[in-house]
């Protein structure tokens, strides 16, 4: 759990005020408050990153019986999305890529 656990609301106020004011303070954070703002900043957006009316297909293309098929729907579902969502997306994932790294490397 990283993102079960829930930072301190007033680190967390602290880290976005930082943030918003350019300061670079995320290598010194707490896992748990960046995590928590990440939460945060999905659950602000005023649109979801995957649009309501594609929610269901992408869902459905997670059920297909094998990988190919699963990744294959998923990447002709992607090309619908707009160029913000996408981008959001690749940020996104890197960046749990990059916690993943470093948990292994903890292992």
């Amino acid at each position: 759990g990283l993102f079960r656990k829930s930072g301190s609301v007033v680190r967390l106020k602290e880290l976005r005020a930082k943030l918003d004011a350019g300061e670079e303070c995320l290598p010194t954070a707490r896992p748990c408050d960046v995590a928590g703002l990440v939460k945060q900043f999905f659950r602000e957006l005023p649109e979801p990153i995957l649009p309501t009316e594609l929610q269901e297909a992408f869902f459905k293309a997670q059920q297909l019986p094998s990988e190919e098929e699963r990744t294959s729907a998923t990447m002709l579902l992607s090309c619908v999305l707009p160029d913000k969502n996408i981008c959001v997306l690749r940020h996104f994932f890197d960046f749990l890529h990059n916690v993943s790294q470093r948990y292994c490397n903890y292992l």
